[in-house]
């Protein structure tokens, strides 16, 4: 049976077919659900750096709370070029999604490295800021 969905991502028309009939009954719960292959790969990837960020700026907030002055120097810039790998691939990521030029910046490590404690809020707020780029 084919049931025609709008994603919830992208708001594009679609059709999932479902092998079980009893699941024909269930529709309505769990119709609005449903993306598209591209928005749910998106999603999922987007998690993963995001969670990626997370641990490496959880990393850096205990690094600077446990070790010795005289070693922060050298752990902060092994974390900085995590960051900078990650953010890269999560730019192209995003840019690619919403078909933009790829857009990465220096300031965007710098602020995750300067408030690691609000790493989902800065991740989330450079998506956005990508989404309505011209």
């Amino acid at each position: 049976m084919n049931i025609a969905y709008e994603c919830k991502f992208c708001q594009k028309p679609g059709v999932v077919t479902i092998d079980d009939p009893e699941a024909m009954f269930q529709v309505p719960k769990w119709k609005h659900l449903i993306s598209c292959n591209r928005c749910a790969d998106y999603s999922e990837r987007k998690r993963l750096f995001f969670e990626r960020i997370e641990t490496a700026t959880a990393i850096l907030n205990q690094f600077r709370m446990t070790l010795a002055p005289e070693k922060i120097n050298s752990a902060e810039s092994k974390i900085r070029e995590k960051l900078t790998a990650i953010t890269k691939q999560l730019s192209a990521l995003v840019c690619d999604y919403y078909r933009k030029t790829n857009v990465w910046d220096v300031e965007f490590v710098n602020l995750l490295m300067e408030r690691p404690e609000k790493t989902w809020a800065i991740c989330n707020q450079y998506v956005r800021n990508i989404k309505v780029i011209v």
